[in-house]
């Protein structure tokens, strides 16, 4: 993690391992299960994100747990758009924060929702992967 999610201030190696566990870990399990999928027809990828992928820049928090959240969103939305049709489904798990010790979970995910392109956490499909897109800008 990022000492008050100062980024500039991470250890390397840590960056690194933490990148190592959250990007490219989830992205090998992905490569690993697809083509077991596509020879069989039919299969499902659940993917854990956070609310936080939605709007990495608000709330506090460490930048990198965002950006590894947000890997996560693309990475589901891309293989559902690249899957579509094979018979394989990807979902994407948005949780929000936990805590109410402040109040801040409840402004977080009142938020969320708010900024949620597609109109809610549900299973997404292509409409909502483009005006997800269209939201990044």
């Amino acid at each position: 993690m990022f000492p008050d999610g100062d980024m500039a201030s991470a250890n390397p190696d840590h960056l690194e391992s933490m990148i190592l566990l959250n990007v490219l870990a989830p992205s090998r399990l992905a490569l690993a299960v697809i083509p077991g999928f596509v020879s069989r027809g039919h299969g499902t990828l659940i993917n854990i994100s956070s609310t936080a992928a939605l709007a990495p820049e608000r709330f506090g928090g460490y930048s990198g747990t965002k950006a590894y959240k947000a890997y996560m969103l693309a990475l589901s939305l891309r293989l559902q758009q690249e899957l579509a049709g094979k018979g394989i489904h990807v979902q994407v798990v948005l949780p929000g924060a936990i805590t109410k010790s402040s109040g801040v979970a409840d402004h977080h995910h009142e938020f969320a929702l708010a900024r949620a392109p597609f109109g809610g956490f549900q299973q997404l499909g292509r409409r909502a992967a483009q005006e997800f897109l269209e939201f990044l800008g």
